[in-house]
């Protein structure tokens, strides 16, 4: 089942809120066995043969990852490499293959209905869990989970940990939101010894890699 952790007041989310309208975020194709709506992955992520990276999310929209950052600093309290933005996502039953560990959920918007549902099997109705800011956590990887009709607009977080791949070895690069010639960029520190910093159109390398490491990086949903 789900775990009740903290209700969050909806002041907390009205940044978050104020840039998701100003720029929704896209549709995913590769979410549509989960469910279908508006869903992007920030943080670090891993993709097919490629090293686990920082998505490109987060140089093309350094503000929201900033605001995604700051959310996790003061409210989540599972480990955590990536977050899944929803808007208006209405998800089957499913489990998150390749998770690990509990993750944190919590919805917020002006809408009604929408709640977390905790499957025991695919037919079953479910154990019903309102998460309209109320954090909770669950065990994606294990518990078939969906989401009940909504009216309205709503948006969720998920904050995430998942598995390392079995060739992967050498850590996992970080990041955050710098400011650089006026404008907001994302620097990351790669496990290499290199450091960039990117935007949606430019990429400087401040410091060089110091080891090779293989596999390319740079890549993201």
């Amino acid at each position: 089942m789900a775990t009740f952790l903290k209700d969050i007041p909806p002041e907390d989310f009205a940044a978050l809120i104020d840039e998701l309208e100003r720029q929704p975020i896209q549709m995913n194709p590769d979410r549509r066995v989960a469910g279908k709506g508006r869903s992007q992955a920030f943080g670090v992520v891993k993709r097919m043969s490629y090293r686990p990276w920082v998505s490109r999310n987060c140089w093309l929209r350094p503000y929201l990852w900033k605001l995604l950052q700051d959310f996790a600093a003061k409210h989540v309290t599972v480990p955590w490499k990536a977050v899944q933005v929803n808007m208006n996502y209405q998800s089957q039953p499913h489990r998150d293959k390749g998770n690990q560990g509990e993750s944190f959920i919590v919805g917020f918007g002006d809408y009604t209905g929408g709640e977390l549902v905790i499957h025991a099997t695919q037919p079953d109705p479910g154990v019903i869990h309102d998460t309209h800011y109320r954090a909770h956590s669950f065990n994606g990887s294990k518990l078939l989970h969906s989401n009940l009709p909504h009216t309205g607009n709503k948006y969720s977080l998920v904050f995430f940990d998942w598995v390392m791949p079995s060739w992967w070895e050498h850590g996992l690069p970080s990041s955050e939101v710098v400011d650089h010639e006026g404008d907001l960029w994302v620097q990351v520190d790669d496990v290499d010894g290199a450091v960039y910093i990117l935007n949606k159109q430019k990429r400087h390398t401040i410091v060089e890699p110091v080891i090779s490491v293989g596999r390319i990086g740079l890549v993201g949903p």
